[in-house]
């Protein structure tokens, strides 16, 4: 079968993968790099934008109990960075997490999680580097159009761990499928864009395409964008 994963879901999935190379036809990783080469990595900026991984990680109860004091504000400006500000949860999902989040086993197993990833999980990665064992299976990875730690490019990373790699960047943040739900589209779905602006307009008969590395990107002809004055910082709706 095939894996795709995101967060613990991807470091769930290439571990699978070392572990049981048999199982695994082909692993999908979205916006994850192995933990060990992502601790490699990490630098001033990645410090300061991914704050939680190093109060998560510190040792029992000294994270339970700090954001204990206030989960609803902790859990709602972390995820305002991880989508960098943008609002792109649906208000259903977003009521989905604070709800889990509200209950103290859930947030400790969130720290568990994230102990993990500075003691176990690092670990293994590392005794598989030094055995040099590989990932077997092909190997797609999609991360969001911005420089990864130290500049380190995600397909150059993940083939270290395997022989056959691909994947892309597309115009999304750290949260993608929340970015693909939030739109209400499907794939071959006819749709109208409405673009403001002096002169905007209405573009009619657009067809949505949903592939696993599509981004959050318009694709309009020179002409008709010149028409209604569409330009790459112009606001577009979308019409169903």
């Amino acid at each position: 079968f095939a894996v795709i994963g995101h967060d613990r879901g991807a470091r769930v999935g290439y571990r699978l993968a070392l572990d049981h190379p048999q199982a695994v036809a082909a692993f999908v990783s979205l916006t994850v790099v192995p933990i060990l080469d992502n601790w490699a990595a990490v630098n001033k900026a990645f410090a300061l934008n991914a704050y939680h991984w190093f109060l998560l990680a510190q040792p029992y109860d000294l994270p339970e109990r700090l954001i204990g004091a206030d989960p609803e504000h902790f859990l709602d400006y972390t995820l305002r960075r991880m989508a960098q500000g943008r609002d792109i949860y649906h208000p259903q999902a977003l009521e989905s997490y604070r709800r889990a989040f509200r209950d103290p086993a859930v947030r400790h197993a969130m720290c568990e999680d994230y102990r993990a990833a500075v003691g176990v999980d690092a670990d293994a990665d590392q005794a598989d580097r030094d055995a040099g064992r590989r990932l077997q299976c092909p190997v797609q990875v999609l991360w969001q159009e911005r420089p990864y730690a130290a500049g380190q490019h995600p397909l150059e990373i993940w083939k270290i761990w395997a022989g056959q790699v691909e994947g892309a960047a597309i115009g999304a943040s750290h949260m993608l499928p929340e970015d693909a739900a939030r739109l209400g589209v499907h794939d071959g779905q006819n749709v109208s864009l409405e673009v403001d602006g002096i002169r905007g307009g209405v573009l009619r008969n657009t067809i949505v395409r949903v592939t696993s590395q599509s981004g959050l990107e318009c694709h309009v002809d020179t002409e008709e964008a010149n028409a209604i004055g569409l330009s790459s910082s112009s606001r577009v709706r979308i019409v169903q």
